[in-house]
């Protein structure tokens, strides 16, 4: 089920890509991908499958043996990205 949005799809994916244009995220891809398929996911009502394994395999392009008790690189760029967006 998808959620109840504020906002329509068209207009957040209108902002995703505001914020994708941003000097910032231009020179970062990873942050890019990461936020865009957080945003995508979420619209598609998928939030509930945003999990640390997921965002490393489909968003960061890691192996499916990615283990995130050993590889702490989701939380290192969704902090990065926390920064970015403020």
């Amino acid at each position: 089920m998808k959620p109840q949005l504020k906002f329509s799809s068209a207009e957040i994916l209108e902002e995703l890509n505001r914020i994708l244009s941003v000097q910032e995220f231009q020179n970062s891809p990873v942050l890019s991908r990461f936020l865009e398929y957080v945003v995508r996911e979420t619209i598609e009502g998928r939030e509930k499958e945003l999990k640390e394994y997921n965002i490393a395999v489909e968003a960061l392009a890691r192996k499916t043996d990615f283990n995130p008790q050993f590889d702490a690189i989701v939380r290192i760029h969704a902090g990065r990205l926390r920064r970015a967006l403020q």
